[in-house]
């Protein structure tokens, strides 16, 4: 089979020196294609972003596509600061940064200079080279939207993979003006589900939310939907429980600075509720104002971190001796943290359960959004050899048994040729 999935976020796990920060999105995808890409039979290309111009190159049985946009930072940092006021049709600083002195009249000598950026038709060259039998699409955004007009123009069967919760707000299927927590706008969302039949959920949760909507759905398509269910896998082989209780210390919590999703400043209360157990927070950006309200409301028990890498991260999940989430179920689909703390061996306290896995699996225990019993959870786990130490092989035996990276693997590939072999 020939898969093309596009991660464009993904170019530091290709290329360390393009960025020190990953997210679980991007780790998920990379491990996947590596996963297809161990079966001879499999040829998979992964299409990610580069700051520089770069020839396609081959990693791990992995044929990597690099797209280049050029002044993408600049870009960026524009954006952050200035947007079209629609009222009046013109651009409204937001918040005046003095690098705008010069990023805006580079940008406009560009446009006056060079034929406009086109992100989809960047990514269209590779793929129309490669000339793949499935597309994989990641979530529901601009780049998705893209990848079901270029799947749809070429007649390539595509899938959409969910990943958050987010993706299927029903306000994105119901209104036309409607934009989510994430920035993705209605007629993206829609774009997407008009030209993509094929949907796979992280989560029971999320076949239970997309069949709720499918009935608008079916009023702008003439297909149905073929929905899958295939739970996120973890590396099993980088994590793994390798230190006893006694060699653990402290609680790791892992996220993005913001007020709706990962929820840091939760993380915080939770700690002073704690004054004795030491923290390690790894803050990712995220919101500007939500990162300095942390740092300035930081307790003296946590310690901040700015990013960890990517290869030193199992080694961090081994050494805490708990892993603290306070994402939010109704944005987030399915933490990969969780799996991989549980790989580890590392017991789970969480303002939310996800899909019922913590339950499931018994990984931890979780408090429907209530921080002082979550508080109360994590000093008595903390502080009790036993309740640690009598879930620790259970934890990740379920995680070896159903998320292991292989059978996740394996449970697509029965899909990816079913879908080809109907042209779905």
């Amino acid at each position: 089979m020939k898969i093309a999935i596009i991660a464009l976020n993904a170019s530091p796990l290709i290329d360390p020196g393009e960025s020190r920060r990953i997210g679980g999105l991007e780790t998920f995808a990379w491990s996947l294609a590596q996963a297809l890409a161990a079966d001879a039979s499999n040829s998979i290309m992964f299409v990610v972003r580069s700051r520089h111009q770069r020839s396609t190159t081959t990693q791990h049985q992995v044929q990597v596509s690099f797209v280049h946009e050029p002044l993408r930072e600049v870009r960026q940092s524009v954006s952050q600061a200035m947007e079209i006021d629609p009222t009046v049709g013109r651009f409204r600083i937001k918040r005046w940064n003095s690098n705008l002195l010069w990023q805006v009249p580079t940008l406009a000598l560009r446009k006056l200079l060079f034929k406009p950026y086109s992100e989809s038709r960047t990514i269209e060259e590779p793929l129309k080279d490669f000339a793949p039998e499935l597309i994989v699409a990641l979530g529901v955004n601009e780049t998705s939207s893209q990848l079901c007009q270029i799947a749809s123009i070429h007649q390539v069967p595509i899938v959409l993979w969910l990943q958050s919760n987010a993706d299927l707000e029903p306000k994105l299927y119901e209104t036309d003006s409607f934009q989510n927590e994430y920035g993705v706008s209605s007629l993206v969302a829609q774009s997407c589900m008009k030209l993509c039949r094929n949907i796979i959920c992280q989560s029971a949760a999320q076949v239970t939310q997309f069949r709720s909507i499918e009935p608008v759905l079916l009023q702008h398509v003439e297909a149905p939907f073929q929905v899958t269910l295939i739970r996120n896998p973890v590396d099993t082989q980088r994590f793994y429980p390798d230190r006893h209780y006694s060699q653990r210390r402290g609680v790791l919590w892992i996220g993005r600075a913001d007020r709706f999703h990962k929820r840091p400043l939760l993380a915080l209360q939770i700690a002073r509720l704690c004054p004795d157990i030491p923290f390690q927070m790894v803050l990712n950006p995220g919101e500007a104002s939500i990162r300095e309200q942390v740092k300035r409301e930081l307790p003296f028990n946590v310690e901040l971190i700015d990013f960890v890498l990517n290869e030193e991260m199992p080694a961090r999940m081994r050494g805490a001796r708990i892993f603290l989430s306070t994402g939010s179920s109704e944005f987030e689909g399915f933490p990969n943290v969780l799996l991989e703390a549980a790989a580890s061996g590392t017991p789970i306290i969480s303002i939310d359960d996800f899909d019922g896995f913590l339950v499931r699996s018994g990984a931890g225990k979780a408090h429907s959004g209530a921080f002082d019993q979550a508080a109360d959870s994590l000093k008595q786990c903390y502080y009790s050899e036993p309740e640690w130490t009598r879930p620790s092989i259970q934890r990740a035996r379920h995680v070896l048994e159903h998320h292991s990276l292989d059978a996740i693997a394996g449970e697509f590939k029965i899909l990816a040729k079913n879908i080809i072999s109907a042209g779905l």
